[in-house]
């Protein structure tokens, strides 16, 4: 009801831009309170991981024949950046961002595979949709939310939750940094139970970013 009321606000003016900042704030104490709530949101959800789900959504995301991502918004950063980390390490992985790709590939996936929706409300109708044709399709269905009730969670056989901490309530800055943890805990335990195929796949693309490097000219 309160952050509902700030959003009905007509005066900016009088409006506070979130929870302990205020428009008069100076940037010291901005740069504060921003940090110290990315920190408590990622400290929260260490303390509150669910470790046996990590592990399910590890070992099956390791043994997949094919890994969808799907999210929109700002959950579909999100599910780039995770593929992009799957990808690395040797996973057949694809996210997907608009919604009628990601339901064309839902539909086409099988129990050998898995689907992962991202959202941090769990009620992106974007995201339910195809995590729920997915597990129609018998693929394990893995949901990242900070809603256990939510429609993502009840889609999922797997639920990995994050802490709902919002620094603004026009934007939530907390709540993306405590999902990126739980993909930063889901990625490297892949890589360990892949660990030939992840080692061989970063050894083999190691050497591009180097290659790509600018060297800096030094002026005479």
């Amino acid at each position: 009801a309160q952050e509902r009321g700030r959003g009905q606000v007509s005066d900016w003016g009088t409006a506070e831009i979130g929870p302990e900042i205020s428009p008069d704030d100076s940037l010291e104490r901005v740069v504060q309170v921003v940090g110290s709530t990315d920190l408590r949101a990622v400290q929260q959800t260490i303390d509150r991981i669910d470790l046996d789900a990590i592990e399910r959504a590890a070992q099956a995301t390791a043994r997949a024949r094919r890994i969808d991502v799907y999210g929109v918004g700002g959950s579909g950063a999100v599910a780039q950046e995770t593929e992009t980390r799957l990808f690395r390490i040797g996973c057949a992985v694809r996210g997907w961002t608009e919604v009628h790709g990601a339901a064309t590939s839902a539909a086409l996936l099988t129990p050998a595979d898995v689907a992962i929706g991202i959202s941090h409300s769990g009620a992106t109708r974007e995201t339910v949709e195809p995590l729920e044709l997915a597990k129609e399709r018998g693929a394990t269905t893995v949901a990242i939310t900070s809603d256990p009730r939510s429609a993502l969670a009840k889609a999922a056989d797997i639920r990995l939750i994050s802490t709902a901490s919002e620094t603004s309530f026009l934007t939530g800055i907390g709540g993306r940094h405590s999902i990126l943890v739980l993909i930063d805990c889901l990625y490297v335990r892949v890589a360990q139970l892949s660990y030939q195929r992840a080692s061989a796949s970063l050894a083999l693309t190691d050497h591009i970013g180097p290659q790509h490097t600018v060297k800096s000219r030094r002026s005479r």
